[in-house]
């Protein structure tokens, strides 16, 4: 079954969309940071679909990871509460 050429991304296309060069879109696929395009007869390509797929995917890994780290940052404000001097330690610690 023949893929529509226009579905079909190159190198420069997909650099294009992710305003990068094409140099860096080759290091991010050797790095594992991209995947890498299909052989359709001489030239490699993209599926246009699978693309935006991938970067919708990743947006959502993005969007988590900013969630997870500011989740972190906020457990880490939680050891204050409850203190009230300088070395830390809570009115509890200072009785017991």
């Amino acid at each position: 079954m023949s893929q529509p050429t226009d579905d079909l991304l190159s190198y420069a296309e997909v650099a294009k969309m992710l305003t990068i060069s094409e140099d860096t879109l080759r290091r991010m696929i050797s790095d594992g940071e991209w995947p890498a395009p299909t052989k359709y007869g001489k030239q490699y390509r993209w599926r246009r679909d699978k693309i935006r797929r991938y970067m919708e995917a990743v947006e959502i890994i993005q969007e988590v990871q900013m969630q997870a780290r500011g989740f972190a940052a906020n457990e880490g404000d939680s050891d204050a509460i409850g203190r009230n001097d300088d070395t830390g330690a809570s009115k509890r610690e200072k009785r017991g």
